[in-house]
């Protein structure tokens, strides 16, 4: 018997296993199918007929339209996000610059088992050959009868917006991961191994494992939860090498599936050998929508709004079909902060099921700080209108030269130097001469850093939960930070942290001199910044909470199966 969502496979129609369609009674059999096509692609033909007697699929040439699948007498669901093309596909690929240049080998082998009708690009007129094949502009190539268009560049979410305005459907736009995971389903590679493992079987998916903050966050999940004795498997579709000898050391598997984000149903059998998956991050969201179908599964947001990130856009147009509420059924979702709740909550109403901080080890411990004459405020993270760092030097710009004497402030992270709004934080900063632009610093030198800083800054405009909020916790410092940085439950402005409003340079500024000029008032504070890192963020707590989530996750899942 099939489960529900399953694609048939040909010869081998299972006899209790039936298919029964109502039609409108203006409409012919071939009618309905030809809709149901256009909607859904293509799929593998299949004839016969249903226990009762009715017809079940008619082949269309060599395609046949996906129709409800039926387990007994009962409807189960609808194919439309199950299918898929069996074996020759004809395609295009759009784009031959650096994208697809990097990609040419690999590209070159995956096309071979398709029809390759060739290559769109708006240079067209200039290169109609190109490696081998045709250059057609877009309007000559919708002229031709096609299965799918490859998108070989890297601004696929324009690209897309702008295919379907020309008519074609989203299930003939694929990305080029789209595409590896067609070819290549659930191909993977594994790394590492267990420890002695007696506790729950928890796949946990992520973006690209790098050096971002959601996937440090779900890699401190990870250790977290293999330190209470959890089978932890990280699934990805690449990784940092360097991050990923890093992970390697903990008693954890990584699995590198360079198509994990596009899997659909038919390709997730082996997800039955979980207990629990770990969805992390908006992105991922279509693989969280698929996978839990297989396994009980918790999504777990990080992103910020779209004022300063096109995340929840991008991803709504790439999946438009799966990222619909009324396929989350079968989820609980999590959020870092209420911020991110809100954030989520602005497209999918009342959705987010609770808050889930994340964890971050602890080694602020034995954390000894270096004695400085000048009293030091760091703001650290990338240079970008979002983090603030323009509030910041305004905020020293304010300040009397007598105390600006007394004090230090260094501004920590990466800066293309190219942008506008970077080019004006160089300008200002280099202005003051108390202000230091440090740069990006690796985790030997960020703790280093952290002996000599007394205040940590974030003059965010947003954030959904700022690790460098946690880490100054944890390592007993003054945390400023504004209104909008997802800390207003974490924070009690004057016991263990300060608050002050958003893009308030005069309020940031009146702190940093009642600091300056008192900084013996704030040791009280410090002890109750570290009192509220362990309250929060500790892997002990984390794993704690995240246990009692999976578990409420478990039995929503079972419940609504």
């Amino acid at each position: 018997m099939y489960k529900p969502g399953e694609v048939f496979q040909p010869k081998a129609f299972p006899k209790m296993t039936y298919i029964d369609r109502l039609f409108d009674e203006d409409s012919t059999y071939e009618e309905e199918l030809q809709d149901d096509l256009e909607d859904t692609g293509t799929l593998v033909v299949i004839t016969g007929a249903s226990k009762s007697g009715h017809i079940v699929l008619s082949a269309v040439g060599e395609r046949v339209a996906a129709v409800n699948f039926v387990d007994e007498d009962n409807v189960r669901g609808v194919g439309q996000h199950y299918s898929v093309r069996r074996g020759n596909m004809r395609i295009f690929f759009y784009g031959i610059g650096r994208f697809y240049q990097r990609r040419r080998d690999e590209l070159t082998e995956l096309r071979e088992e398709d029809t390759f009708l060739g290559f769109i690009d708006r240079r067209a007129r200039e290169c109609r050959n190109f490696d081998g094949a045709p250059v057609y502009l877009l309007e000559e190539a919708l002229q031709k009868d096609f299965d799918a268009i490859v998108v070989t560049n890297a601004s696929f979410v324009d690209i897309a917006k702008s295919l379907h305005t020309c008519g074609v459907s989203h299930a003939k736009i694929l990305s080029y991961l789209a595409y590896l995971a067609k070819k290549k389903g659930a191909a993977r590679q594994e790394f590492g191994t267990f420890g002695d493992c007696s506790g729950m079987r928890i796949l946990m998916t992520t973006v690209d494992l790098d050096y971002n903050g959601g996937t440090l966050a779900l890699v401190h999940a990870a250790e977290a939860m293999s330190a209470r004795g959890d089978r932890v498997t990280i699934a990805a579709p690449a990784a940092n090498e360097k991050l990923l000898k890093e992970v390697l050391r903990l008693p954890v598997k990584v699995c590198l599936m360079p198509g994990v984000r596009y899997l659909n149903r038919e390709q997730m059998d082996w997800m039955y050998a979980y207990d629990a998956c770990l969805v992390n991050v908006y992105q991922n969201g279509a693989f969280a929508v698929e996978a839990s179908q297989c396994v009980p599964t918790l999504w777990w947001m990080h992103e910020p709004s779209n004022r300063f990130c096109s995340v929840y856009r991008d991803i709504q147009q790439e999946f438009p079909e799966l990222l619909r509420e009324e396929n989350f059924f079968r989820l609980r979702i999590a959020a870092v902060s209420e911020q991110a709740k809100a954030n989520f909550e602005h497209y999918y109403p009342g959705r987010v099921d609770a808050i889930l901080p994340y964890c971050l080890p602890d080694s602020g411990q034995d954390f000894i700080d270096e004695p400085q004459e000048r009293v030091t405020f760091a703001i650290i993270g990338g240079v970008c209108e979002r983090k603030g760092q323009d509030v910041f030097l305004r905020a020293v710009a304010l300040l009397p030269e007598q105390l600006k004497e007394k004090a230090a402030f260094v501004l920590i992270g990466g800066s293309d130097g190219e942008d506008a709004f970077s080019a004006a934080v160089r300008a200002a900063a280099e202005k003051e001469p108390s202000v230091k632009l440090l740069g990006v610093l690796n985790r030997a030198e960020m703790r280093k850093a952290y002996r000599r800083i007394d205040v940590v800054v974030c003059a965010s405009r947003e954030e959904c939960l700022p690790t460098t909020m946690a880490e100054g916790m944890m390592y007993r410092k003054i945390c400023i930070a504004t209104d909008a940085a997802g800390m207003n439950g974490m924070i009690q402005s004057g016991k263990n942290g300060l608050i002050v409003p958003v893009e308030d340079a005069e309020a940031l500024a009146r702190r940093m001199r009642h600091i300056i000029e008192r900084p013996r008032e704030y040791e009280a504070m410090r002890c109750a910044a570290r009192h509220t890192y362990e309250e929060y963020f500790t892997p002990k707590k984390f794993s704690e909470r995240l246990i009692e989530e999976l578990g409420k996750t478990v039995e929503c899942w079972k419940k609504k199966s």
